[in-house]
């Protein structure tokens, strides 16, 4: 028994439909976006803002947790290293008058680095 043939072309009004179809979806698809994107940027606005404001305080509480540290060992550094200069200077021109020598002024006496 034979029902028939079956014919695997879709027909003109399935194609119609179709096509009609994706333009509908299309169509309703950049509806959406429109929809979604159409704040004018008060969105955007609102965002940046907000990480600026987050990343400020991010900052301060960074910078309180490491600033410090790192400030002190330079100011530390900078200090020993003008401590040193001025003690080896005096040390120096001490040395002399304690030998009986005429000291030198405390400006020509070079100081090596430490």
């Amino acid at each position: 028994m034979t029902l028939g043939r079956i014919d695997a072309a879709p027909s003109r009004r399935t194609r119609v439909l179709i096509a009609a179809a994706v333009v509908i979806a299309a169509l309703a698809g950049g509806a959406a976006g429109y929809l979604a994107g159409g704040s004018g940027g008060a969105d955007l606005a609102a965002a940046r803002a907000a990480g600026a404001k987050a990343g400020t305080a991010a900052g301060i509480q960074h910078g309180g947790r490491h600033g410090y540290e790192l400030g002190y060992q330079w100011a530390e550094k900078a200090a020993f290293k003008q401590g040193y200069a001025d003690a080896y200077r005096s040390g120096y021109a001490a040395a002399f008058e304690d030998a009986g020598l005429d000291a030198p002024e405390l400006a020509e006496i070079e100081v090596a680095t430490p």
